[in-house]
């Protein structure tokens, strides 16, 4: 049979007969008949274990039936019942009479007055999850002790941490606490789930622990903290979120300010790419002027033609570069501006000035390269009128310039090939 089945039985059978506890067994007493009978028998059958029946004296079962309609005192062996693994309870008080249940719970057990099975009710509204509540609550002060850790064993049963002095926490509670307002616990282990930002997390806790607890009692600490959970839970969780919105803060202001930097980086690579090519262009520009000035002296043309090509190749090529970077200029301002957005989106008016003025100090810059660029636009249109001029110039001398005839470089045939006329004398 399972141990729930087995836990309802119990409960069943000590409601109706009305079980108690003394000198730690359960006992009760019944009026022999039929039907008493076969619930005593139905216990046995799972293994409980009766210790004795008395009437003026000591009976064994079998010999009940002879005892028809006499009142009899049984007794149930409780250590029979923890040795199967029933832990079974008449109320909370019997339950906490155990010490070591203030800390921890059986791994099953079950309150007969309240119909209460753990870990089955554990999710109910109910004095059970007010105790695993009370439970949640100790872990977690016992995370921020710095001292001895809980042990009923050896009587240490409370929890000690030092904010400003030392303080300490008796834990000490009965059923009457599992009925508080518990609420708040939920808060705390919400917040106490998470690694993030755990020193300064407990650091709060602390702090706002010894607030609450500073003026009470040590031996009240507890009970105490159980009947304002509400309002402690609350103390705590604004302090909490307080810092977390500083921290937050700070955090925002570091990113858009690196973010600022890093877009700040990226416009000045887009406008030293462009200069690196551009210094090619005064080179081309004298080159060109060294070229044609040798050239029109020769009369070579077909030289300063091929010139003229390799500089518009040039010229088209710094043409894209700069067409393209302008393009990556505009992509990077309006990656920053959506960036921007997003902080400002983030909820923190007190930074929406910083973010504002960082926004501006971008487009500025961006409209500030740009304008460069258009620059290096004139500049190499400036280039290619230049040679185009010089190479027309080269043209122009080629083509009109008078030929002179020398004698060195006309060409006489020989005399004796000339007619008998044209002899000299």
């Amino acid at each position: 049979m399972e141990i729930e089945q087995q836990y309802l039985r119990l409960s069943t059978f000590f409601r109706h007969y009305d079980v108690v506890t003394s000198e730690g067994e359960f006992v009760f007493e019944f009026v022999v008949s039929d039907e008493s009978l076969r619930d005593i028998k139905s216990l046995i059958d799972i293994g409980v274990i009766f210790t004795e029946f008395q009437v003026e004296q000591a009976y064994d079962f079998e010999e009940l039936s002879s005892l028809q309609g006499k009142s009899v005192r049984a007794s149930i062996s409780r250590e029979r019942l923890v040795q199967r693994g029933l832990f079974i309870f008449i109320d909370w008080c019997e339950f906490f009479e155990v010490v070591k249940h203030r800390l921890e719970p059986p791994t099953t057990f079950y309150i007969v007055e309240d119909e209460e099975l753990f870990p089955e009710d554990k999710d109910k509204a109910s004095r059970l999850r007010g105790y695993l509540k009370i439970l949640d609550l100790i872990e977690i002060l016992e995370g921020i002790s710095e001292l001895e850790p809980l042990s009923p064993a050896y009587n240490k049963m409370k929890i000690s941490f030092i904010h400003k002095a030392r303080v300490d926490v008796e834990i000490d509670y009965s059923a009457e606490e599992l009925d508080c307002e518990l609420g708040g616990v939920d808060i705390l282990n919400k917040i106490f789930e998470s690694s993030e930002h755990e020193t300064q997390r407990n650091s709060i806790f602390k702090e706002t622990l010894y607030a609450f607890l500073v003026a009470q009692k040590k031996e009240e600490r507890f009970r105490y903290l159980l009947s304002r959970m509400s309002e402690f839970s609350t103390e705590f969780l604004e302090n909490y979120q307080l810092f977390i919105s500083e921290f937050s803060l700070e955090s925002v202001r570091k990113e858009y300010e690196e973010k600022k930097r890093d877009y700040v980086a990226k416009i000045n690579d887009v406008i030293s790419d462009v200069h690196t090519r551009m210094l090619g262009v005064p080179a081309i520009l004298v080159l060109a002027a060294f070229r044609f000035s040798d050239d029109v002296k020769s009369g070579q043309l077909y030289g300063n033609v091929l010139i003229l090509i390799a500089v518009i190749i040039y010229i088209a090529m710094m043409h894209y570069l700069i067409r393209s970077q302008k393009d990556t200029l505009n992509a990077i301002s309006e990656e920053a501006e959506q960036h921007i957005e997003s902080f400002k989106k983030k909820g923190l008016p007190s930074e929406i000035g910083r973010i504002g003025e960082i926004s501006e100090q971008l487009k500025s810059k961006c409209a500030n390269e740009c304008k460069r660029l258009n620059i290096f636009y004139w500049m190499i249109g400036l280039l290619l009128a230049a040679v185009i001029s010089l190479v027309g110039y080269s043209a122009y001398i080629e083509f009109n310039s008078p030929v002179e005839v020398t004698t060195d470089t006309l060409v006489f045939p020989p005399i004796d090939v000339l007619p008998p006329c044209l002899h000299w004398a």
